[in-house]
């Protein structure tokens, strides 16, 4: 899965690495950083919704929650970043 990435700057850690690379002046972020999100794979959601869909008949529904329960927030994002890259992250 080493092909897979998310390239939309409009995202946290997309845009993050593009300022620790140069290519961006600086990140931005709304409010303090403390605003919690869960980063899951889209593959893993794509193994998920496989799973899952093995697990019923016809006129049957269950619901399954794909997260990890592992909050982040974004402060939290942009210091690994910076720890990963060694980079400081204006």
């Amino acid at each position: 899965m080493d092909s897979i990435g998310d390239r939309d700057t409009t995202r946290i850690i997309p845009k993050a690495l593009t300022v620790a690379a140069g290519k961006a002046d600086k990140l931005t972020v709304n409010g303090d950083g403390s605003a919690v999100r869960e980063f899951t794979h889209v593959a893993d959601v794509a193994i998920a919704i496989t799973t899952a869909l093995g697990t019923t008949e016809v006129g049957q529904s269950r619901t399954y929650n794909v997260g990890s329960g592992n909050e982040t927030t974004m402060q939290q994002v942009i210091q690994t970043v910076e720890e990963v890259t060694g980079q400081h992250l204006p």
